[in-house]
């Protein structure tokens, strides 16, 4: 199954049945999707580009399957199905509340005391994720991510980029949202991050601006107008409780959700003004725009969103002439370096940025990122062992992760060290053991240590596990072909035709087998 054939109505793996797309992004897709065992309606977050999907859904929906919270929406599971990968999630009914308060929206005014309402349980949610035994950081808390649903309740979602808190990872989304981090966000990568992003939510509602509206005032820390200067209605403790969340010191603000969640009950358990104001809606104008190096960036994030990559590249190229040391950016024109095919450039640019962090002090758990994905781009130009380097280092400091002793087995494989990559992946199918990619890539390493039987044995339960597994298939093809089963091996060539992205393998296949 391709994602370009998902439709209203398709069934997907005898699991879903697809009724409406919901929401699209740059890397995936969101159905509300029935589940033919029981008629629940669910919501399907499904991937575009499986090996990401792999990494970033497994991830996202272990951290978030535990989470019971009435504030928190639901994950139920995740995995492949039909070549796809999918996670499976509690569907909500209502709005964004970026589309609530959106002038546009055709919503009425809310009340201060609805908005009130709406952020108290936000700030229960992360009360929540704070304080479980492993402190969960949301790391991309904004209105976009928060859902009121049809009953006024509010739920967080999208915990793609979130991590337990011994994880603390330097920002890396572009997309807008840098309006929500705070200046000193390299200084602080824990719950202080998630409440200023709180305030910035909180501010955006009860004034319909963002605190600092360009990237050149982020970074120069421009001061901004209180909320009661914005909208003389708002009660003196409700601009206070914002201010603070918006302190710029870490240390000033609240330190945690549950210190935030408890002011918010305080609040409007003391609040004497009238509750009744109504709120101005958000106009949805762009922030402004000057002319510095940051305000490039600015407008070279607004360009990525809208697919200019080439035009992005320009302006990025030209900004960092004058603003060459600052991470963020440096991680941002490497990733539309590697986009646009330039990896060289995406290489040197990573390699810049492990150097920066390493000589200015950087905590390794906030160079991770960096050098994981350093790591992904080497393996991709085929400097094996530099990645096998680079992976060896990670898994030397994060041994509990199984993502990265994963990513350093396969490039051992590609190394062409075949036993070490067994040993290792064997370590993590002994911790998960269901999971398709992982037998596939250890029969991968046998076949190369001529154990054909053993590399068989591993690619039919990769298989079994998910009939869709691409190295699998095309092995097992092959394999096929040599004991003169031809019809088995048109058979998983076939299969391999139907996954994105397996195209020039397919026909690299029936070239070489003669099909």
């Amino acid at each position: 199954m391709r994602i370009v054939d998902l439709a209203a109505g398709v069934i997907l793996g005898a699991k879903y049945q697809l009724l409406q797309l919901v929401g699209r992004g740059g890397y995936a897709e969101v159905w509300k999707a029935s589940r033919v065992e029981d008629r629940c309606d669910v919501a399907l977050k499904i991937y575009r580009d499986t090996e990401r999907g792999d990494k970033a859904l497994l991830r996202e929906a272990q951290l978030a399957q535990g989470f019971q919270h009435e504030n928190v929406v639901r994950v139920y599971g995740a995995g492949p199905i039909e070549g796809l990968f999918c996670m499976e999630m509690e569907f909500l009914d209502g709005w964004t509340l970026s589309d609530r308060i959106s002038a546009s929206g055709g919503h009425p005014l809310p009340a201060l005391d609805e908005v009130l309402d709406w952020m108290e349980q936000v700030a229960s949610g992360l009360g929540y994720l704070h304080g479980r035994d492993h402190s969960v950081t949301h790391r991309d808390l904004k209105l976009e991510n928060l859902i009121l649903t049809r009953d006024s309740k509010v739920k967080i979602l999208d915990f793609g980029q979130s991590r337990e808190e011994p994880m603390k990872l330097a920002p890396q989304d572009f997309g807008g949202t840098w309006l929500y981090e705070a200046p000193e966000t390299y200084r602080a990568a824990g719950p202080e991050r998630d409440i200023y992003a709180f305030g910035v939510a909180f501010y955006r509602v009860l004034t319909g601006r963002f605190p600092r509206q360009t990237l050149s005032d982020i970074a120069r820390t421009v001061p901004f107008p209180r909320p009661c200067e914005l909208n003389s209605a708002i009660p003196a403790l409700v601009d206070e409780l914002v201010m603070k969340c918006l302190a710029k010191y870490p240390g000033e603000c609240f330190a945690h959700g549950a210190e935030l969640s408890q002011a918010m009950r305080s609040l409007r358990l003391s609040a004497r003004e009238s509750l009744t104001t109504k709120i101005p809606m958000h106009s949805g104008s762009a922030p402004a725009k000057s002319g510095t190096p940051y305000d490039l960036v600015e407008q070279a994030s607004a360009i990525f969103r809208q697919g200019g990559l080439q035009q992005c590249y320009d302006l990025l190229a030209h900004a960092l002439a004058s603003i060459s040391t600052r991470p963020s950016i440096l991680a941002f024109y490497a990733d539309v370096c590697q986009k646009l095919g330039r990896n060289q450039i995406a290489r040197q640019t990573y390699q810049r940025i492990a150097s920066w962090y390493e000589n200015n002090g950087v905590p390794i758990s906030e160079r991770k990122e960096t050098l994981e994905k350093l790591g992904n781009l080497l393996i991709h130009e085929k400097d094996y062992e530099a990645a096998v380097a680079t992976f060896a280092f990670l898994t030397e400091h994060f041994p509990d992760d199984l993502w990265l002793k994963f990513r350093h087995g396969v490039a051992l494989g590609l190394a062409a060290e075949y036993q070490k990559s067994i040993d290792i992946l064997e370590v993590i199918r002994a911790a998960r053991p269901n999971l398709a990619v992982l037998h596939a890539k250890i029969g991968f390493a046998f076949l190369q240590l001529r154990q054909s039987d053993q590399a068989f044995q591993y690619f039919n339960e990769a298989l079994m596990l998910d009939a869709f597994e691409p190295t699998a298939l095309y092995h097992m093809a092959r394999l096929k072909a040599v004991q003169g089963r031809n019809d088995l091996a048109k058979k998983y060539c076939e299969r391999l035709k139907e996954i994105p992205g397996q195209e020039a393998n397919s026909r690299d296949l029936e070239q070489d087998l003669g099909f």
